[in-house]
């Protein structure tokens, strides 16, 4: 049975403060902090290739001039709309995603957690930040098109983004079940991960 049990437990079990505990997780190799590195590192790289003909177009830097001579496509207002409700979706679930993780973690921290959260958003998707990361950067480029040009480096953003939160996921979970093990194998087995219409289904399928 000890080889189902996650890292966690030998933290848990010990009479940590907040800070020691979060301490021990990377010890353990079990802290958030390296992947949100990784991901902000590749959000800088992606958003930097989409406002590239930006950066040329006010700029007036000769060097950029390529970028700013690329064709650009602006969006009709109906589609502009769809990218800000959009965002405002995003930005919600992050939002909440947060607070579940601060007031449920167990260390009263947005990122850092010793327990596997199953309330609000996390009883539909076992991942929506993530979930609510695919709703907002998409989206951004689309709403800024009449200031910032889309381009082709617009739609090679699109895919480095989802691509890179896509991989993310697939992380993300190798690492909660190093976490916590045979917990956390339950629970993918009960809540879709970012799939939300599943996650609805199962959700209204599971009431009495």
């Amino acid at each position: 049975m000890e080889k189902h049990k996650g890292l966690i437990n030998e933290i848990v079990k010990q009479n940590l403060s907040p800070h020691e505990m979060k301490e021990k997780l990377g010890e353990k190799g079990i802290s958030e902090k390296p992947y949100h590195i990784h991901w902000i590192t590749s959000l800088s790289v992606s958003c930097i290739i989409w406002l590239l003909p930006g950066i040329a177009k006010y700029s007036g830097w000769g060097f950029l001039r390529f970028f700013a001579n690329l064709h650009s496509m602006k969006f009709p207002l109906s589609i502009v709309i769809i990218g800000l409700l959009f965002i405002i979706v995003g930005i919600s679930l992050i939002s909440q995603a947060s607070y579940r993780r601060k007031e449920l973690g167990g260390l009263q921290d947005v990122d850092e957690t010793i327990y596997i959260i199953k309330e609000g958003l996390y009883r539909v998707v076992r991942h929506p930040d993530f979930l609510g990361q695919l709703f907002l950067f998409p989206a951004i480029p689309l709403v800024l098109s009449r200031w910032i040009p889309f381009t082709i480096l617009g739609v090679i953003y699109w895919i480095m983004i989802i691509g890179s939160i896509a991989l993310f996921v697939l992380k993300e979970e190798k690492f909660n079940l190093k976490k916590w093990g045979k917990q956390y194998r339950d629970y993918q087995r009960e809540v879709s991960s970012i799939n939300f219409v599943k996650g609805l289904w199962n959700l209204r399928k599971a009431k009495p």
